[in-house]
């Protein structure tokens, strides 16, 4: 789900529990939260682009793609601040095709209908014909937070999410 409908879900009781993309301007005042993680960005590319050549892309070189886009209604102030960036680099993106969720984009990427910018997390799905490259330039940080209803809790959710915080820790140790 995208952060937009991931908080529609849990204001609608659908959801217990969602992990997503927040930022300042996204408005999570009815539910608690715990910051679970940080992400940088990554280009995810059909393996045969010529920026795949390249163990890292900067802004600048993406003056002349075609993209494939998140949809701004899943993130909007993500969106914003990536194609805020994109233009501060020069970068007028030729954007090719809209995708509402990463598993699309990346299909898309694959097939080789554009290049995007994807969370790092992606970079463990390694689909044929797909490569990711890190990105050199001012693009928005990825803050991943879990986020629940207080009147929702149950113990089995508070010892989930001490585990995963715990393996997160784990890992980035």
């Amino acid at each position: 789900m995208s952060t937009v409908d991931a908080l529609q879900a849990l204001s609608l009781d659908k959801i217990d529990l969602a992990f997503v993309f927040l930022n300042p301007s996204v408005d999570v005042s009815l539910f608690k939260q715990s910051h679970y993680e940080h992400q940088d960005n990554l280009l995810a590319l059909p393996e045969h682009h010529t920026l795949a050549r390249k163990s890292r892309v900067s802004l600048s070189d993406l003056k002349e793609e075609s993209f494939v886009m998140f949809a701004r209604a899943s993130h909007p102030s993500l969106y914003d601040q990536t194609m805020n960036s994109l233009h501060a680099a020069n970068v007028q993106p030729n954007i090719v095709q809209i995708a509402k969720v990463t598993q699309t984009t990346r299909t898309l990427v694959a097939a080789g209908v554009g290049i995007a910018i994807v969370p790092e997390s992606t970079k463990y799905d390694q689909r044929e014909g797909l490569v990711y490259r890190p990105i050199e330039g001012n693009l928005p940080k990825l803050e991943i937070y879990m986020v629940w209803k207080a009147d929702r809790e149950t113990p089995l959710m508070m010892r989930f999410m001490e585990h995963m915080l715990r393996q997160i820790k784990e890992t980035t140790n």
